[in-house]
């Protein structure tokens, strides 16, 4: 399991599961019930998270929502859009909007040293 939480982090979700699986020996869906058990999400949906948080970074340091989107591995703009909106309920333009209007006192969104929502937050 540690690999395969290692896997993702790597390439910050740019893996398909196929591949942690196979090197693990076991079956995808073997994998998907263990790292549900161990973290609550499946190996897709810790993805999903480790992406977005790479565009939210990229975006931080100065990236547009585009270029963002493209360097952390989301086929294209609508795929990207979709995905942010199902995660934060928000599209992105709204959602930089309202990080830009909030206070950085706002425990709701922002956790010291980082970009994302405490959802959204990396653990080790």
């Amino acid at each position: 399991m540690a690999w395969a939480w290692r896997a993702l982090q790597g390439t910050a979700g740019r893996v398909r599961v196929e591949e942690p699986a196979a090197r693990t020996g076991w079956s995808r869906r073997h994998l998907e019930r263990r790292f549900r058990c161990q973290t609550g999400l499946t190996p897709k949906g810790a993805a999903q998270v480790m992406r977005l948080q790479a565009a939210l970074r990229l975006k931080e340091a100065g990236a547009s929502w585009a270029d963002a989107a493209a360097q952390a591995g989301y086929h294209d703009q609508p795929h990207f859009d979709r995905t942010f909106k199902a995660m934060t309920g928000r599209t992105p333009s709204a959602f930089r909007a309202d990080r830009t209007a909030a206070s950085p006192h706002d425990a709701q969104d922002f956790v010291p040293g980082q970009v994302t929502s405490p959802i959204l937050t990396r653990r080790t």
